[in-house]
């Protein structure tokens, strides 16, 4: 497994597997202007991982690296505290919370973003 499959890929612009495997991060989102691919990228990108090759074995990442390729997933217990927790209510990716989520956390993350996003519209 590599740091992206372009297996799902449909066309590759004229280059071979090969040469897209070989490709940089950085390059690779200029080479994938939309879609799928290119939100991958963006988001190894914004890690600080646009150095990595396409078909750089995962087995050949250090431990930072794996861990920034993992850090966008949730795990949301509850339903509610203490005794009344403990169960999982939720896992995924916190745009899937924030979109379909009906728990506690999923309502809050809702509220912060939606000020966030009138701050950021409204700066004092």
């Amino acid at each position: 497994m590599s740091v992206i499959d372009v297996a799902q890929v449909p066309a590759l612009g004229g280059k071979d597997i090969s040469e897209v495997l070989g490709m940089p991060v950085t390059e690779a989102r200029d080479f994938f202007t939309s879609g799928p691919a290119r939100a991958i990228l963006d988001r190894l990108t914004d890690v600080g991982l646009g150095y990595l090759g396409l078909g750089q074995p995962l087995t050949t990442l250090s431990g930072g690296e794996r861990q920034r390729l993992k850090a966008d997933w949730l795990i949301d217990l509850g339903p509610g505290a203490g005794h009344d927790g403990g169960r999982v209510v939720f896992t995924g990716t916190p745009d899937d919370l924030v979109a379909h989520g009906v728990s506690l956390t999923a309502r809050h993350l809702r509220t912060y973003l939606g000020e966030l996003e009138r701050n950021q519209q409204n700066p004092s």
